[in-house]
C-alpha cells in the first residue's frame, strides 16, 4: 500500500480531509495516472483504498512488465527509491481557505 494523501498541506497549500473523500466515481474506473496527466494512458490501477484519519492508502497494481514501457519505468523508479511520493487529483465539494492560503 502507498499513501496517496494526507491531511497536511500539499505544495499548493491545499488540504484533503481523508474522511471527507467520496471515491464512488473513482472506484468505477480506478486508474492511476502519473503526474496528474489525464491526457496520457494510466500507469496502473488501484485495487483497494483504505481511509484513515492520517491519510488515504491505496493498493496499486502495475501491468505485467513489457506491456507498457512507461509503466515499467515508473514502477522501477518507485521500487528503487527515485519516486517516493504519490498524490491524488481532487475536486472539492466543500471548502474554505486554510491558514496557509490553500
Amino acid at each position: 500500500m502507498v499513501k496517496i494523501s494526507t491531511p497536511t498541506p500539499d505544495r499548493s497549500k491545499d488540504t484533503v480531509q481523508p474522511n471527507g473523500m467520496n471515491a464512488d466515481n473513482f472506484l468505477k474506473n480506478p486508474v492511476v495516472m502519473f503526474d496528474h496527466n489525464y491526457a496520457d494512458m494510466p500507469i496502473a490501477k488501484c485495487t483497494g483504498l483504505k481511509i484513515q484519519d492520517t491519510g488515504i492508502l491505496a493498493t496499486v497494481q502495475f501491468p505485467d512488465e513489457g506491456i507498457y514501457d512507461k509503466a515499467d519505468t515508473i514502477y522501477k523508479m518507485y521500487k528503487d527509491g527515485f519516486l517516493n511520493a504519490w498524490s491524488i487529483g481532487f475536486m472539492p465539494v466543500d471548502y474554505e481557505e486554510n491558514e496557509q492560503g490553500g
